[in-house]
């Protein structure tokens, strides 16, 4: 009995394979990559994937694998609504027809709303990515009512992760251990989360097989420029400094800009172990990097 990863070459699917490991729980991961790396990853290629047939003893699977670049989303429209719009739904299909419980990860950017949403709140999404986003959530649960099998189908909403190799957080660090001068956007906010906690969140909605949407989200949003002075202030008072400029003052074209990205998280959420991430555990998280 094996948790199918597809997108296990991704950021998020290599930390929830370190978290299945660490379980010691069987898995088979996808990758797009020619040449395989083992016997547990299996092809999958969004843009050739009509025959593509799920693999046997699969009794779980989650979908983190698409388009998920904003500035390609918008540069290559055919080719992400292709990927994120039809294949996807496509291979959850096949899932369900299976009888294998698939959640889907999807986006707080489905949401652009004056106060965190909660999780039967209405989409409503304000650029391509998110609009793709919305539109697989919504062919992904008409396929599973069709199948009659909607107690195999949930979608996990996730706010902003961050880690090192997340711009711009690794020159942050950087600049914390040797000095300077940090510029961060006064008008870019997150609710910031790490891939752990999203991979543990992942694991969450596998173990208790619950129907329906989940959200998982940072307690609250904070801008880049704000995030950056309380790293500096707790992190390296003596050594680095902030400069706060906003996106247009640094010639920067922000595909989406908007003071609310945080999720509110119900009884749904909070039932199957899911909790806000307090802002202090990402601290944490960098003063631990800092230290090693």
């Amino acid at each position: 009995m094996s948790t199918l990863v597809i997108g296990g070459d991704s950021r998020l699917g290599k930390v929830l394979i370190g978290q299945l490991i660490h379980n010691r729980s069987h898995f088979l991961s996808t990758s797009r990559r020619k040449n395989l790396s083992g016997p547990d990853q299996v092809p999958l290629d969004f843009t050739d994937c009509d025959n593509w047939q799920v693999p046997p003893n699969v009794t779980a699977a989650v979908i983190i694998a698409g388009m998920t670049n904003f500035a390609s989303c918008e540069s290559d429209p055919a080719l992400a609504h292709h990927i994120n719009c039809v294949a996807i739904p496509a291979i959850a299909r096949r899932l369900f027809e299976k009888d294998i419980f698939t959640c889907f990860i999807s986006t707080n950017t489905v949401f652009k709303a004056d106060t965190p949403q909660a999780e039967d709140a209405p989409v409503s999404p304000d650029m391509r990515y998110a609009h793709q986003k919305a539109e697989a959530e919504a062919a992904i649960q008409k396929h599973a009512s069709e199948l009659q099998v909607s107690h195999l189908s949930a979608t996990l909403r996730i706010t902003k992760n961050v880690s090192l190799d997340t711009s711009p957080f690794g020159d942050w660090l950087a600049m914390l251990r040797s000095g300077g001068v940090i510029t961060a956007f006064s008008d870019l906010c997150f609710a910031p989360v790490l891939f752990a906690n999203s991979a543990h969140a992942i694991t969450q909605v596998l173990t208790h097989r619950q129907p329906g949407i989940f959200h998982l989200s940072g307690e609250a949003d904070i801008s880049y420029a704000s995030f950056a002075m309380r790293l500096v202030r707790e992190l390296a008072p003596d050594r680095c400094t902030v400069v706060a400029k906003t996106s247009q003052e640094a010639g920067a074209r922000l595909l989406y800009v908007h003071p609310v990205t945080a999720l509110r998280l119900t009884d749904r959420s909070r039932a199957i172990g899911l909790s806000p991430i307090p802002l202090t555990a990402i601290i944490d998280f960098f003063r631990q990097a800092l230290a090693s």
